[in-house]
């Protein structure tokens, strides 16, 4: 199904305990769903779901994805002392 400019996307984002509800809007045949704050989402295994409609209201088949979220930053030690 081709997506009309305007139409709104239901996205959801689930680490498995819990879920980020946000909304993107179609433009060009293409949403991103950049204002998601994933902030409180673990780390690891995550679960996408779109959920669209056209214009007349048929519900477009849900799309699915997932990802792994890693927003732990590494850590880097000096285990030896410098003498000089």
């Amino acid at each position: 199904m081709r997506l009309s400019n305007g139409r709104i996307v239901s996205v959801a984002l689930t680490d498995g305990t819990n879920t980020v509800n946000t909304t993107a809007t179609v433009s060009g045949g293409i949403w991103s769903a950049t204002a998601a704050d994933i902030s409180g989402l673990a780390n690891g295994p995550i679960s996408v779901t779109a959920d669209v409609s056209d214009l007349a209201g048929n519900p477009a088949t849900q799309a699915t994805h997932s990802l792994t979220l890693d927003n732990i930053a590494p850590s880097i030690a000096i285990d030896a002392t410098l003498e000089g």
